[in-house]
């Protein structure tokens, strides 16, 4: 429950960030171009996702969510923590909507996020034991 809680505060800042630099973006047209080609059909300064939602109100439902982890963590069953929130915020940017929940949901994800998290923990906890180790050994 603690990391629960300890992932709703700091999944505030990268989302509030995200919004800021996504009006920035839609302003001065930011896409993926090299020497004049676009690289991808997507673009940074969309409105919409692709099912016609505002993507600045998937934004701000990320920072929602994060404020009131403490009533309601469902968040973090969706794998969005500090390990996947630069993904998360990118794809919501780029218009995946609820789509960017079915790839971070998947088991590659949950894996990589618990093996990243792992490495950055004081206390490493094991899947197979159940069982606590000091990671600072």
């Amino acid at each position: 429950m603690h990391d629960e809680f300890l992932a709703g505060r700091q999944g505030i800042g990268p989302f509030a960030l995200a919004l800021v630099n996504h009006v920035l973006t839609r302003i001065y047209n930011v896409g993926f171009n090299y020497k004049g080609i676009y690289l991808s059909h997507k673009s940074l300064a969309g409105n919409e996702d692709d099912d016609g939602k505002s993507i600045m109100a998937w934004l701000s439902a990320m920072i929602n969510k994060h404020v009131d982890v403490a009533k309601n963590p469902d968040i973090t069953y969706l794998n969005v923590n500090d390990s996947t929130f630069n993904v998360v915020a990118l794809l919501l940017r780029l218009g995946y909507g609820r789509r960017t929940f079915m790839f971070t949901c998947q088991d590659i994800m949950r894996d990589y996020a618990f093996t990243i998290n792992q490495e950055t923990a004081v206390c490493k906890y094991t899947k197979n034991d159940n069982d606590y180790t000091d990671a600072r050994q």
